[in-house]
């Protein structure tokens, strides 16, 4: 069987691309296509919901268990929320940062003037008073 010459090793000519189609456009990156994952709605099952009627008073109606649909990124919210509750630090920390922004950590500036000389340089005239000198 002979090969042909001209076929790179994976199986088009050299200058052919081997998707000419390119990316299919309905392909997203991970961050948009979880952002609309995330807005989409959800249902999540709560303990104790008391009933409001349409102006927000209470009806009096208690129901043990009921099933609500919010959005996704409300259900992680409330997550983080609940663990943080109950006293995860993580979760803490978590809805701080996000609130407040992450502290800001100080720097000391603990750099040396050398007065343009390089680190060996600066190092020698430390050594050996105020002569540098280069050893071979």
């Amino acid at each position: 069987m002979e090969k042909n010459a001209n076929l790179t090793g994976k199986g088009w000519q050299p200058g052919q691309s081997g998707n000419p189609n390119g990316r299919p456009k309905s392909f997203g990156t991970l961050t948009k296509t979880l952002a609309k994952f995330i807005e989409t709605d959800g249902s999540m099952i709560i303990d104790n919901v008391r009933e409001v009627d349409a102006t927000g008073k209470d009806t009096g109606k208690v129901f043990v268990r009921a099933k609500v649909n919010i959005p996704k990124k409300e259900m992680i919210i409330l997550a983080a929320v609940k663990k943080a509750l109950k006293g995860d630090m993580k979760a803490i920390n978590f809805i701080f940062d996000r609130i407040d922004g992450k502290a800001v950590q100080p720097v000391e500036n603990t750099e040396v003037n050398t007065g343009g000389l390089g680190f060996y340089e600066s190092f020698m005239l430390s050594q050996n008073g105020d002569k540098i000198t280069l050893e071979d």
